[in-house]
């Protein structure tokens, strides 16, 4: 990467996954993985900028060096197959959010190998948002503790105050 040594690159990455899903799981408007992908990539660029002292010219350019390089992870993770060994709770948000032809293999795979949120829906498909009902009293809203929990239906977390269009009530 021009400018940025392999450490500042990963640095930059971890930033921009930490941010995303801070977001998506926070308690705050953004409820759905596009825009919390949006403020992650600002933050991301941001970082660049601090280093390089760039601006857009070197965004561009940071985004044309990591493509290949994004791309070819996810190639080899299709490719591996198999082979590939995903945690169980991974979180699956961004690639059943916006499933391209690759994403949808790399789901095939992650279902294959029992990864539990590969199975389920985006949050935007459902609507999930502040409004109607409460997941809480939601059938689909894990047991446990604390206002962020599992749904058996919908992909990451979900917040005990939010609601979706398929809500159900507990029993």
């Amino acid at each position: 990467m021009r400018g940025l040594s392999p450490r500042q690159v990963i640095d930059r990455i971890i930033d921009h996954e930490h941010t995303e899903k801070a977001i998506d799981d926070g308690n705050n408007d953004i409820d759905v993985y596009e825009p919390s992908h949006a403020f992650a990539l600002r933050k991301e660029h941001n970082g660049v900028d601090d280093i390089t002292g760039g601006g857009r010219a070197a965004e561009c350019s940071y985004e044309e060096d990591l493509r290949p390089l994004l791309v070819a992870c996810q190639k080899r993770f299709i490719k591996l197959d198999r082979k590939a060994n995903p945690p169980r709770d991974l979180w699956a948000g961004p690639t059943v959010d916006h499933a391209t032809a690759d994403d949808k293999k790399i789901l095939e795979i992650m279902r294959a190998k029992g990864v539990e949120d590969a199975h389920k829906i985006s949050k935007f498909e459902v609507h999930y948002s502040l409004g109607g009902e409460e997941c809480r009293r939601c059938a689909m809203f894990a047991a446990g503790s604390g206002p962020l929990r599992k749904c058996s239906l919908v992909s990451g977390l979900v917040r005990d105050d939010h609601w979706c269009d398929r809500w159900e009530a507990k029993k």
